[in-house]
């Protein structure tokens, strides 16, 4: 036992523990040579648990070496198959520039010519983006190695260190136990092994030997990997869209920036589409909003196909419309045919994760508010924008003076522009039905955090829209009501439907129905 005290790694700094042993170890050779019968009792209830911490301390670091070398390859396989994407993508930018600049020297590309240089550019992408993708799982490993795989593999050797330290305190016990069972001579050196015992600083031993590992295993610092192209992703997109602007002129089919990119030349000024600002006016201004269900009900495809031709002509007067149901329908078309949604793949996870969160807390509480509002102010400021003005569609939509006549609350106006807000990344049946529910809940969650920039301008316009006067916010419209109310009644807006619903705060009634009817009606 000596020898293994000796053959020790001296660099873990467990001292502690490595002194009390070789203390106890020398004590027990003395008592050997003085009594037999003693050094068999030791044998039998002291070294056996001493032994066996080394086979179960020999076995797992032999399975954390082994799952370190399995992590480390795998780092190293997707290393290689980035190093190999980064090759091959570069390669064809640099073919395709070469021939660009060529070609651009000559003067005006033609139909035929610029039909190529299209063709040639989508296999570009399409081999940028593998590498994007490659680049995102390659970090994904790094990530994972070092925040999940690594910090695993110590606090495996962390559980070992810690059952050796309780299984050497326990076994210092014994050995006492059993020195106090032959003879008064031998209760001082029992003392001493529950001194030896005591000494041991279980605490001190393993923040040690942690900092130790810790520092060892930075010593092989995993680097990290970033884009190493010669053009960015944003510079072959925005040619994308030049060469898709040049060629079509739409904007149906691509992303926000592509459209934002398509009117800078025309419409610099504009900080959202132009076709958004004109449907959802359109909407408006045929009373939309005084229509049953309206963003829910179809329109005709006869309508909606003639209006995109117009679109896509760049005609926005919409001067042919005559049901708010053909903007309506044209608004969701559009928004539903955007090849990203308003939220980045990306952040999909974390924001279900608060959904449920918020599910799990039943309440939305400020802290959370807080949360969505960093969370979406990552993401593209286009893309914010646009979701700001489906806010204040959804707000007026469900106003409490205008969802008596669309039926369209906050809850089913949600579930209209859910899949142009979030969209679930996964082709996995079973994440996409669980899903679903929490991504109607991420869109209320929107509206109710960014609802109170639209508060004033959906008061008024509603109150416009239904003839009722004038109204700064809200709160006006239900004091207007709170005004006519018997003594003790609250009127209160409920934020699952969007109506107005009635409190008695003596009595702890609540009902839909107004306890009396406003004088004004």
């Amino acid at each position: 036992e000596k020898a293994k005290v000796a053959s020790m790694n001296p660099s873990d700094k467990m001292n502690s523990c490595r002194d009390a042993l070789l203390w106890m170890l020398n004590d027990a050779e003395t008592m050997a040579n003085t009594h037999q019968k003693l050094a068999e009792d030791v044998e039998n209830s002291v070294n056996p648990p001493i032994e066996q911490f080394f086979i179960i301390g020999s076995d797992i670091a032999e399975t954390v070496s082994a799952q370190y070398k399995t992590h480390s390859s795998a780092f190293e396989t997707s290393m290689a198959a980035l190093a190999k994407r980064k090759k091959d993508s570069q390669s064809l930018i640099d073919a395709y520039t070469a021939k660009a600049t060529a070609k651009r020297t000559d003067g005006k590309l033609g139909e035929k010519v610029l039909a190529r240089f299209e063709k040639e550019h989508n296999r570009v992408m399409e081999s940028v983006l593998q590498y994007k993708s490659q680049l995102a799982s390659t970090n994904m490993t790094r990530i994972r190695y070092m925040e999940q795989e690594l910090p695993a593999l110590l606090s495996q050797l962390q559980s070992v260190e810690e059952m050796r330290m309780n299984s050497l305190r326990q076994s210092f016990i014994m050995y006492a136990t059993s020195l106090e069972d032959y003879s008064k001579s031998f209760l001082k050196i029992a003392a001493d092994m529950r001194q030896v015992a005591s000494a041991i600083d279980a605490k001190a031993d393993m923040q040690n030997f942690v900092a130790n590992t810790t520092s060892r295993a930075s010593e092989s610092e995993v680097p990290s990997v970033g884009w190493d192209l010669s053009q960015s992703l944003q510079q072959l997109r925005a040619e994308q869209r030049r060469l898709q602007a040049e060629t079509k002129g739409g904007v149906f089919g691509g992303t926000l920036e592509d459209v934002m990119e398509i009117q800078k030349a025309t419409k610099p000024h504009l900080v959202v589409p132009e076709i958004l600002t004109a449907l959802v006016h359109k909407v408006e201004e045929l009373g939309g909003y005084q229509c049953e269900g309206i963003f829910r009900l179809s329109a005709s495809q006869v309508d909606l196909k003639a209006l995109r031709a117009k679109i896509e002509a760049n005609d926005y007067s919409m001067s042919s419309i005559s049901s708010p149901h053909v903007a309506a329908g044209m608004l969701k078309e559009w928004l539903r045919g955007l090849r990203q949604v308003i939220i980045p793949d990306l952040m999909y996870t974390e924001c279900i994760n608060l959904c449920k969160e918020v599910e799990r807390e039943e309440e939305f509480s400020d802290e959370r508010k807080q949360q969505l509002l960093a969370m979406l102010g990552r993401i593209p400021s286009v893309n914010l924008s646009v979701l700001k003005q489906l806010v204040r569609v959804v707000l007026l939509a469900s106003h409490p003076l205008v969802v008596t006549k669309t039926k369209m609350t906050e809850k089913n106006m949600a579930i209209v522009f859910a899949p142009s807000i979030l969209h679930n990344p996964s082709t996995d049946p079973t994440s996409m039905l669980h899903n679903a529910k929490y991504e109607i809940d991420f869109a209320v969650l929107c509206v109710l955090a960014l609802a109170h920039d639209w508060e004033a301008d959906v008061a008024a316009t509603a109150m416009r829209i239904t003839g009722g006067g004038t109204a700064n916010t809200t709160s006006d419209v239900r004091g207007n009501a709170e005004a006519t109310l018997i003594p003790g009644w609250e009127a209160h807006r409920d934020p699952e439907s969007g109506h107005v619903y009635y409190y008695n705060k003596e009595t702890k009634e609540s009902q839909w129905e107004p306890p009396s009817m406003p004088v004004n009606t």
